[in-house]
């Protein structure tokens, strides 16, 4: 169901004739009627997709899609109806037309080519259910909505999906998951896509970095204890630990440091990702292009954690932990001791703390903790 031109806006679904609004005040009471609907959409299991479109001289065009799970068209016609009758009093004239059934694999508009890459960047937000049930909580969220979409200018697309990925939908009642909490309160996905142009000067991405944080500070304002999803969130995302993990973080850098405690797999913004970055060499914000070095004072490992990794059968002895590679026995002093069976000599040892230089001439260090004995080529 797009709405579109604004200034006209014109508000078209399915074959529908588009129609002109002719305010902003308008539009954007009708885009706030359909997303404060869609809450009633998501909670009957039907799932809802849009985007706003800045088509110059202030003018937008808004275009939604839903899917209503287990209704027939016709009563999926008459679930929506009352959003139709709302916007009718509203003085938007649009009809409501009757949904066609989904296949299974859709309508064939595939033809195996694939997708051609871009340069889209995306900055996003997940806002949670709360907001759609208070009055004045709502109008501000759509207000910070709509001042991000106004003052971003022409490069920026909005796009909102409303989904309701609540533990009883999921059913995982009781069940530990790492899935960000913030989804499992949250109502609509919404995100601001940026196409980049090509060849930024560093300066430039230095800009845009800082507009796009400045717009999505109006979402963070209404959802402040809420997060991002980081499939499609920013790599450059403020207190992005709180924002793609929350509550779950602390956890997750437990694991993180038993199963890896040197830091040895890493990727921007992924569990205890902190403790290493990159010397950027070419000026640009987060950019790959640089020596990853270690960030001064920040452990690798938990420092408190004085056994060594759990191996793969849950004992907490050193090896894989299925008894092929050597046998080990913990004496009375809490030390493991033993010997591994496989030629090059490999096992665990409690390392010592060390420093140096490295071929660089860059001091470095070697934290104590344990690590792998023998051929480390």
């Amino acid at each position: 169901m797009p709405f579109g031109n604004f200034n006209g806006t014109n508000m078209t679904r399915g074959r529908s004739a588009p129609n002109q609004v002719a305010d902003k005040e308008t539009f954007w009471t009708a885009v706030g009627l359909y997303y404060r609907f869609g809450q009633k959409i998501v909670d009957a299991g039907g799932y809802v997709f849009g985007y706003i479109y800045p088509r110059g001289n202030g003018t937008f065009t808004f275009s939604s899609s839903h899917d209503m799970v287990g209704m027939t068209p016709q009563e999926a016609h008459a679930f929506m109806q009352p959003l139709y009758n709302a916007f009718q009093d509203l003085g938007v004239n649009i009809t409501n037309p009757l949904p066609r059934g989904a296949t299974r694999y859709g309508r064939g508009g595939r033809t195996g080519g694939g997708d051609q890459p871009n340069q889209t960047r995306y900055r996003s937000r997940l806002i949670p259910r709360r907001n759609w049930l208070d009055d004045g909580l709502w109008n501000q969220t759509v207000q910070a909505i709509r001042t991000s979409v106004e003052e971003a200018g022409p490069a920026y697309n909005f796009h909102g999906i409303m989904t309701a990925a609540t533990t009883k939908v999921a059913g995982w009642p009781g069940v530990d998951s790492a899935v960000n909490p913030a989804w499992r309160n949250g109502l609509l996905h919404a995100m601001l896509m940026e196409k980049q142009a090509l060849n930024l000067t560093a300066e430039q991405a230095k800009q845009k970095d800082q507009q796009a944080k400045r717009l999505t500070d109006y979402w963070r304002v209404v959802s402040p204890a809420s997060g991002a999803y980081m499939n499609e969130g920013d790599p450059a995302e403020p207190n992005w630990q709180q924002s793609f993990y929350g509550g779950l973080y602390p956890r997750l850098l437990e694991i993180k440091r038993l199963w890896d405690p040197w830091g040895l797999f890493w990727a921007p913004t992924t569990v205890g990702s902190e403790v290493w970055e990159v010397a950027v060499a070419d000026g640009y914000p987060h950019s790959q292009n640089g020596r990853l070095c270690r960030v001064p004072g920040l452990p690798v490992e938990d420092e408190d954690n004085d056994e060594p990794p759990v191996g793969d059968s849950g004992s907490s002895s050193p090896g894989s932990g299925d008894g092929d590679d050597g046998e080990y026995e913990q004496g009375e002093d809490g030390e493991w001791e033993g010997e591994d069976d496989d030629e090059a000599g490999y096992g665990w040892e409690e390392v010592e703390a060390e420093v140096g230089e490295d071929e660089y001439g860059d001091p470095w260090e070697e934290r104590g903790g344990w690590g792998i004995r023998g051929n480390r080529a």
